[in-house]
């Protein structure tokens, strides 16, 4: 599975408290009338996991898009250079 470094961590649950107070505010502004707290609360623990999940499937997508994405790049660029250095030599030593 996918490892997750120290700083990216706090990064995450940064993100995570930052979704769980935006979206505590808006059934705070939805819920004006005299609901009671229990619903509110269970509303808001299931939206915010289902938010959780959400975030962490699509960092999930992004890296391994990056990770396919970079890997032929790296490929490509390598190659490249083994065939300058090659010409290079070639012609420096023909």
């Amino acid at each position: 599975m996918y490892t997750v470094q120290q700083g990216h961590d706090h990064l995450l649950i940064i993100i995570i408290i930052i979704i769980i107070i935006i979206i505590i505010i808006i059934i705070i502004i939805i819920n004006n009338n005299n609901n009671s707290i229990f619903t509110i609360i269970m509303i808001t623990t299931t939206t915010t996991t289902a938010a959780v999940i959400k975030v962490i499937n699509i960092l999930i997508i992004i890296i391994t898009t990056i990770i396919n994405a970079t890997i032929p790049i790296i490929t490509i660029v390598t190659t490249t250079i083994v065939i300058v250095m090659a010409t290079y030599l070639n012609v420096k030593y023909s």
